[in-house]
């Protein structure tokens, strides 16, 4: 169908179309209402090796970080299993924790958060990143390992601001817009097109007009008689 005829189609039942439309907007402003923003918030924490690692003399761990990825790659698959991020989402429905590494080959561990709230991804982050400490010291602890080879945790950054995200939020509202509009043209069309085949059918079935009769002139009628 080419467009100029499906334009035509629409605006003969503009009382399909026009209704059809205004119930799109109504529901993207519904959605939109409905969802809600999203507040996003990321802390980073670093891997520094135990004073036994160092070497005799030395008085900076940042110096010896080497070595260190592997380790901090086991932290990440820890904190992001179930049985950690599970009780902790238990108190937070409908947020998400992200947990990998940094960008580079320091051992950085980074936790992204997001929820539906400023306050709550403040406390979500908070307890995610307590929750790589104390995870950190179970593994160690399993494994029985003396406190001068242990390994710690620090903070190097926190976000104190949430960034605001619309995307999820935008996606839900014009997805449901454009599938109320496309229904309701779809309809407008389809309605023009069942109509315009109904009057084709009822136009077919009317009897053919019957064509002119042959006309005699009085003088072949007398001509007839006279025989």
């Amino acid at each position: 169908m080419k467009p100029a005829d499906l334009l035509w189609r629409l605006r003969r039942r503009w009382y399909i179309a026009i209704p059809g439309l205004l119930l799109a907007v109504a529901t993207v402003a519904g959605v939109w209402n409905a969802v809600g923003p999203e507040y996003e918030r990321a802390g980073t924490q670093m891997l520094l090796p135990g004073p036994a690692s160092l070497p005799e003399g030395a008085t900076n761990p940042f110096l010896f970080l080497g070595g260190l990825s592997i380790p901090a790659d086991v932290i990440v698959q820890s904190v992001s299993g179930e049985n950690v991020q599970g009780a902790v989402l238990d108190r937070f429905p409908g947020s998400e924790v992200v947990v990998d590494r940094g960008a580079g080959s320091a051992p950085v561990v980074r936790i992204t958060v997001t929820t539906g709230d400023d306050e709550s991804a403040a406390e979500l982050l908070a307890t995610m990143m307590d929750r790589t400490v104390t995870t950190l010291e179970q593994i160690q602890n399993s494994e029985n390992i003396p406190d001068r080879d242990r390994m710690s945790l620090i903070t190097l950054a926190v976000d104190t601001e949430s960034t605001l995200r619309q995307r999820t939020r935008t996606v839900a509202a014009a997805g449901a817009g454009v599938a109320v509009a496309v229904v309701a043209l779809a309809l407008a069309a389809l309605v023009d097109g069942l109509a315009k085949r109904r009057r084709r059918g009822v136009t077919a079935d009317e009897p053919a007009a019957e064509g002119p009769q042959r006309q005699t002139s009085p003088d072949s009628d007398a001509e007839l008689e006279e025989q």
